[in-house]
């Protein structure tokens, strides 16, 4: 079993590109704060990020910006997994820069955190 702080290594496959977006909005400040992550990066423009009942992640073109569309069927049931999991396919499959840094400032906490003292390994929660 994979410890509460750290985030799957599995691959991310890349999402597919369609016309039309689906799926009901998520914010993206709510989506950081239910991950339990520090948001680090200032924005302008926040990603627009919609939850559809698919198993298939797909991105959106659009006049200055993309629409970020993330199937919901194989995402976890616990509401901080399912916030991580979401951060860890925009960061990895989608290349959402504001995702990206988030992730990679979580993943430097935690590896700092355990470096200062192994013995949290077992119970580092990185709720900073």
């Amino acid at each position: 079993m994979i410890p509460d702080h750290h985030l799957s290594l599995d691959p991310v496959p890349p999402p597919d590109y369609r016309g039309e977006p689906a799926g009901v909005p998520v914010s993206f400040p709510d989506l950081v704060a239910r991950a339990h992550m520090r948001n680090v990066v200032t924005m302008s423009v926040l990603p627009d990020i919609r939850i559809h009942d698919g198993d298939r992640d797909f991105i959106v073109p659009s006049p200055g910006h993309r629409i970020y569309c993330i199937g919901s069927k194989n995402l976890p049931d616990d509401d901080k997994a399912w916030a991580r999991e979401i951060l860890r396919r925009l960061a990895y499959g989608c290349f959402e820069y504001a995702s990206r840094e988030i992730v990679a400032r979580y993943a430097r906490d935690v590896q700092r955190q355990l470096k200062a003292d192994p013995a949290q390994d077992r119970s580092l929660d990185c709720e900073i």
